[in-house]
């Protein structure tokens, strides 16, 4: 978000790109706007409200199809790009390899991974750092926890977080057998924590949390290897998958860590319940 101050531009009005919306913007007026990946345009609809001596625009909706004259065209309107404020210097080109880094939050190049291998696992770090520090300590009482019948338990989503990666590791790294992951686990466990619900909170419960651990622990580690003997080529290989459509590897493995950031969030509020 950019907290801008309007009153050292001189500007009487913001012009938006649909050629409808107006904000009058006198004095010490603010507006707020969100950034968005060097602004890759948008039609932008306005509410305005008043609150003391300022003026919030809030931007409500975001489409990214416009072409860069238009988005030119909004910037130069507003005044916005010759303050030179709102554009940050992004270089999406590739000038070469990436140095290597092992800092989580630093998303580049990792060691013993192509360049694009290495961005990917860089996100599937930085989100299993979130799953285990939330993870961390977590009683028997708050594993087991069932905010009602029909709910799953924060144990049975870790494990769930686990045949998940394990789901992808089977369907896209073509040529490891199956039996190499199975990492003492019967199928029938592997398929509670896939489906979750009834044979989830069944098989799920009583188990401490170094179990969970030690499952997330494997597997990712197993992943982590075999992308080390992947190129970033393989990420673009694709298969017919959801709906029937092409869908690649990246998007797959995107999948994985997304996956894990939707389930973290009911893992939060379970968690929060249970104490």
């Amino acid at each position: 978000m950019i907290f801008l101050n309007l009153s050292s531009l001189r500007i009487r009005s913001l012009y938006f790109s649909d050629g409808v919306e107006f904000i009058d913007c006198n004095d010490s007026y603010t507006y707020l706007i969100p950034t968005e990946s060097s602004f890759l345009g948008f039609h932008v609809d306005v509410k305005v409200s008043r609150k003391r001596d300022n003026v919030y625009g809030f931007v409500s909706k975001l489409i990214t199809n416009h072409k860069t004259n238009e988005r030119r065209n909004f910037l130069r309107a507003s005044g916005l790009l010759g303050a030179g404020l709102l554009i940050p210097k992004v270089n999406f080109a590739s000038s070469g390899t990436f140095p290597v880094n092992d800092n989580v939050n630093v998303f580049g190049k990792r060691e013993g991974y192509s360049d694009e291998i290495s961005i990917l696992v860089s996100m599937m770090d930085w989100m299993r750092g979130v799953i285990l520090r939330d993870a961390n300590g977590l009683s028997q009482k708050e594993l087991d926890f069932l905010l009602d019948e029909k709910s799953n338990s924060i144990g049975a989503m870790l494990m769930h977080l686990v045949a998940t990666e394990r789901f992808y590791q089977l369907d896209t790294f073509t040529g490891v057998a199956k039996s190499k992951l199975n990492f003492g686990v019967e199928e029938e466990m592997w398929e509670a924590a896939s489906n979750l619900g009834d044979s989830g909170r069944k098989t799920f419960k009583g188990r401490p949390l170094s179990f969970y651990i030690d499952k997330l622990g494997e597997v990712r580690e197993f992943s982590k290897n075999e992308l080390k003997n992947r190129e970033d080529s393989w990420l673009r290989e694709s298969t017919k998958f959801w709906g029937g459509k092409q869908v690649n590897n990246y998007c797959k493995w995107f999948h994985v860590v997304e996956h894990e950031s939707n389930h973290n969030g009911q893992i939060r509020f379970i968690k929060s319940r249970a104490s």
